[in-house]
């Protein structure tokens, strides 16, 4: 019971950090839901469960994102699944833990300079950081920094975004779930009371995160999603070190 409690405070939180910033639900979710869950198991349990958030997302954001953007970095996701799939089913969970943590810390760090970035390529720009999004959703469930990344040295506008990257989120959750399954690294065992709760609970942590949305400004949303981050990597990284 306390167990379950424990989830649905984490879920909360990190659905409100998503409906805010666009981002982060995997980032805050995953290395506190490893404290009472099997690492694996927390990644396919984040995969599920932000998958719903995504759909939220795009039904509130209709007509607000820019599909054409979105094109290369899938196709380059997919190509990236596939190596993180292997990668997914001989790591060891001490290793994996590890590799979150340093995963979380060199993001926050790289996306506090995104709006200096100077794109010349935009092509392969969006086709690398699709290509790295799409491994680290397959090995960790943490595919969104990548394309945070690309989405904020692209664009300011907050509500072009977050639409945007609910829309990729989407697609790449629901090819990363299924080539999980053939791969044999997602069971259907991990689909147990606390995903159904958890689910319930993402209505709430989205209901508060749009009554909160409208009054921050996106410089505002950015920094406290790169300090989410921040802060779940080095915990992360505690936890491998111990």
């Amino acid at each position: 019971m306390l167990t379950t409690l424990y989830i649905v405070l984490v879920v909360l939180l990190a659905s409100l950090l998503q409906t805010l910033t666009g981002f982060g639900y995997a980032l805050l979710a995953t290395p506190l839901l490893t404290l009472v869950i099997d690492t694996k198991e927390v990644v396919m349990f984040t995969l599920v469960t932000s998958t719903l958030i995504s759909v939220i997302m795009i039904c509130r954001t209709a007509g607000k994102a820019r599909f054409r953007q979105l094109i290369l970095p899938f196709a380059a996701s997919i190509m990236g699944i596939l190596p993180g799939l292997y990668v997914m089913r001989v790591i060891s969970e001490s290793l994996l833990k590890g590799f979150v943590g340093i995963v979380l810390i060199a993001s926050s760090i790289l996306m506090t300079k995104s709006s200096r970035i100077k794109i010349r390529r935009q092509g392969l720009f969006k086709a690398v950081l699709g290509f790295i999004s799409g491994f680290l959703t397959a090995t960790t469930g943490l595919g969104g920094p990548p394309m945070v990344l690309c989405m904020i040295a692209l664009s300011e506008d907050k509500e072009l975004v977050r639409a945007s990257l609910a829309r990729f989120f989407l697609l790449s959750n629901i090819v990363t779930l299924s080539m999980s399954y053939f791969a044999q690294t997602f069971h259907l065992e991990y689909l147990n009371f606390n995903v159904l709760v958890a689910c319930l609970v993402i209505f709430l942590g989205y209901w508060i995160g749009e009554k909160l949305f409208v009054r921050l400004d996106f410089p505002t949303l950015k920094k406290f999603g790169l300090s989410v981050i921040l802060f779940s990597g080095l915990a992360m990284f505690a936890q491998f070190i111990h």
